[in-house]
């Protein structure tokens, strides 16, 4: 419960710098992580406008999707295919 509460926290006070990315599907990603609570928060636009955020996500994921040669296949493997995260779609 502590987690959940902490993520609704991070999830409303998203700081993170959002960045342009070459994907088929995918336009923009950022992070947040709070320290004090140990949450991150991953924020995905899609190209067709949707935005979605994905939790807890720990920040060595998130490293990994600029050094992965298709960002795509990274972002289905280790977030859509991710039955450990949680996620919603934002308005």
């Amino acid at each position: 419960m502590e987690n959940t509460e902490n993520a609704k926290v991070v999830r409303e006070e998203f700081r993170g710098k959002m960045y342009n990315i070459h994907s088929s599907n995918l336009a923009k990603i950022g992070f947040h992580y709070d320290r004090t609570l140990r949450v991150g928060v991953v924020r995905v636009e899609f190209k067709k406008g949707n935005v979605y955020e994905y939790w807890p996500v720990k920040k060595e994921l998130y490293s990994e999707a600029f050094g992965n040669p298709s960002i795509g296949s990274w972002f289905q493997t280790n977030f859509t295919k991710n039955k450990e995260l949680n996620y919603e779609k934002m308005q």
